[in-house]
């Protein structure tokens, strides 16, 4: 794909290879080694040990035949890295190297997608820590949203979010290994190599390492897997933290929708959100002095059909919630009737543009954007699209998208 820069390779068992030589940054290359499936796989309710499994990691737990310290000893001087993460529609082992040691790095990923030893001593070490990690997540706003908010704006869903202390405490080795191995085992792979590389050298690594695994058949969609949904009753909430009194976070999220039913949709819902940010910032930071920070953001699922939603936070005293809630429908008020001007859309627009064209030029961004592109094309077109898209926003657009979203009957408040 030479507009993208991009070679993809499929193998005779079933493995794909996004292969992106880069001159970014001098000897740096990342590997992502994707395993599809993620939490698509798991049923709500089924109080699967995610969040757990993701803590846990793999390194800690070694291989069959080497414990975590002499792995460390082993491999002592070698630049290499091994991150585990869990995604809508993926887990993935990831790390960065150098040309020099691009060999153990693939090496390592294959070692730990095939041999991860789970030991339970490993899982327990990280268990010690769990009830200070717990007291540190109650003693600020911040904190505590990042434990309650994820599973609150999907309904309830307890694939999102951070399980209660005893949750985990109970969470046993055996079943964070099955969980993981069952993932790292049994889905279908894809490897993504970005950076100081060669479509050769990819190749070469891959051929004596992933390409030597049987095939793989993807891993069945559990029932109701696929399915995130926006909450529509018990739509105002209120947590509690043990931080200092005058500490407090206000959020209000308004549904809206996928990433993938619409990309042009969802980039204006990108710029609407700018636009809210610009007003936040006006209206309660700088004329009521209210919030230490203000801002809005879009997020759209490209896994779970429908699922999306614009939130808006602040930062304000306890006894400023109200005013803050009562602004930001007065800000989405005004959107609806009177729309954005032409100067907010352009102040809105050029910085995301911006940063865009930087992040272009950085192995991160194209290490995260081609994982999955080799199964799913429509993320090939979006890397495409997104500045014309973006481009093609007008003030008229933004104003019906706010008609169409931002409705207060449907506004969840945290």
């Amino acid at each position: 794909m030479a507009d993208l820069g991009i070679t993809q390779v499929t193998y005779a068992n079933g493995l794909k290879v996004n292969i992106k030589p880069t001159t970014f940054k001098d000897n740096e290359i990342l590997v992502t080694v994707r395993f599809a499936g993620g939490l698509q796989t798991i049923a709500p309710g089924s109080s699967a040990p995610i969040f757990e499994a993701s803590s846990a990691g793999v390194f800690e737990g070694g291989l069959g035949k080497l414990e975590a310290e002499e792995i460390k000893e082993t491999l002592a001087g070698k630049i290499y890295g091994l991150s585990y993460n869990i995604g809508e529609d993926s887990a993935t082992l990831a790390g960065g190297t150098t040309k020099d040691d691009l060999t153990t790095q693939m090496q390592v990923l294959m070692a730990f997608t095939t041999d991860t030893a789970f030991r339970a001593d490993a899982f327990e070490r990280l268990k010690a820590f769990v009830p200070n990690y717990y007291t540190q997540l109650q003693s600020s706003p911040n904190s505590v949203f990042s434990v309650k908010a994820p599973r609150v704006i999907r309904s309830g869903d307890d694939r999102f979010g951070i399980p209660t202390q005893d949750e985990f405490l109970k969470t046993t080795n055996d079943e964070v290994k099955a969980f993981t191995q069952t993932l790292l085992m049994k889905s279908p792979v894809e490897i993504t190599f970005v950076g100081s590389i060669t479509v050769e050298e990819a190749l070469k690594q891959v051929d004596a390492t992933f390409a030597t695994l049987a095939p793989r058949k993807p891993l069945p969609v559990a029932p109701k897997g696929d399915v995130v949904k926006f909450p529509t009753t018990n739509l105002h909430q209120v947590f509690t933290h043990k931080g200092r009194e005058d500490q407090n976070l206000s959020y209000i999220a308004f549904p809206t929708t996928d990433f993938f039913t619409s990309t042009q949709t969802a980039r204006g819902l990108e710029l609407l959100s700018e636009v809210m940010t610009l007003r936040l910032i006006e209206e309660i930071r700088e004329k009521q002095g209210a919030s230490y920070g203000s801002s809005a953001s879009s997020i759209a699922s490209n896994a779970f059909k429908g699922f999306g939603y614009i939130g808006a936070s602040a930062t304000v005293k306890p006894d400023q919630d109200e005013v803050f809630y009562t602004s930001v429908m007065a800000i989405v008020d005004d959107l609806k009737t009177k729309g954005v001007t032409e100067d907010e859309l352009l102040r809105a627009r050029k910085p995301v543009l911006d940063k865009y064209e930087v992040t272009l030029k950085t192995n991160g961004f194209w290490s995260g954007v081609l994982s999955g592109s080799s199964t799913d094309p429509r993320k090939l077109e979006a890397i495409r699209t997104r500045k014309a898209e973006l481009e093609k926003v007008t003030a008229a657009d933004l104003k019906k998208l706010a008609q169409t979203y931002l409705v207060k009957e449907k506004a969840l408040r945290l």
